[in-house]
């Protein structure tokens, strides 16, 4: 399949059938060509946006368009809507391996996630966002999320399946208006709010603010997995001195 056959695929109404993604990514990944050359069609890709800064003076974290571009939201939706957890793996990981190619590993720049919409939110599995926010490439820009209502499509996913959502949080940038249009303790609203603004660091710090952040989601999510341990491991010593 070369990249005109793809894009007429994509382009197509409807969704597409779970063999024609397949063979999609497949084709892409035998010949990246036809991966960046319908990339260069018009409608078919967005430009990354880069994390810059923290701007004291604003209070923001800065994002700017690159000249990296990444398959269109309307493209990948398709990719999601199967909401396969083992295709949905397949497309980002495919879409990771002709977007960073082993040489740049050694210099990681972070982006702005370029799906995060309503759209591509309600289609998503806690284990996808799982996997979404321990990619040390992306981040969450919620700047344009009105009302938070994409971020709560993923809290309450997370939540529901008893994952972490402190590193959600952690993962998120510029959240504004979602303690304000939801009922949960102003104890964890604050944490989230704390965690998603606050910088370590201002001025033009070449990403350490976001690096800091990469780790402790990374962190986090490794105490969580092994918190029942920990647990049973206390419970099992307190036993022990009661005997």
């Amino acid at each position: 399949m070369d990249y005109i056959q793809a894009r007429e695929l994509l382009s197509r109404e409807g969704r597409l059938t779970p063999q024609e993604a397949v063979d999609l990514l497949n084709s892409w990944r035998m010949d990246a060509d036809n991966y960046y050359f319908l990339l260069q069609t018009t409608g078919a890709s967005v430009p990354l946006k880069q994390y810059i800064c923290y701007a004291d003076e604003t209070g923001e974290y800065v994002f700017e368009k690159t000249e990296k571009c990444i398959l269109s939201p309307a493209y990948a939706l398709k990719f999601f809507e199967f909401e396969s957890d083992s295709l949905t793996t397949a497309f980002l990981d495919t879409l990771d391996v002709l977007s960073y190619p082993a040489e740049e590993d050694t210099d990681i720049t972070f982006y702005e996630w370029p799906y995060y919409n309503s759209e591509v939110a309600f289609h998503l599995s806690a284990e996808t966002i799982i996997k979404i926010l321990l990619n040390w490439h992306y981040v969450f820009d919620c700047d344009s999320d009105a009302f938070g209502m994409i971020y709560n499509t993923l809290y309450e996913k997370l939540s529901a399946a008893e994952e972490c959502t402190d590193i959600l949080a952690v993962n998120s940038f510029n959240l504004h208006d979602w303690g304000e249009n939801n009922t949960l303790p102003v104890d964890i609203v604050a944490k989230h709010y704390h965690f998603a603004n606050y910088s370590v660091s201002t001025g033009d710090n070449g990403g350490e603010d976001v690096y800091f952040r990469k780790c402790l989601i990374h962190y986090l999510y490794a105490y969580w997995q092994n918190l029942g341990e920990i647990v049973s491991a206390v419970l099992y010593e307190r036993a022990k001195r009661c005997n």
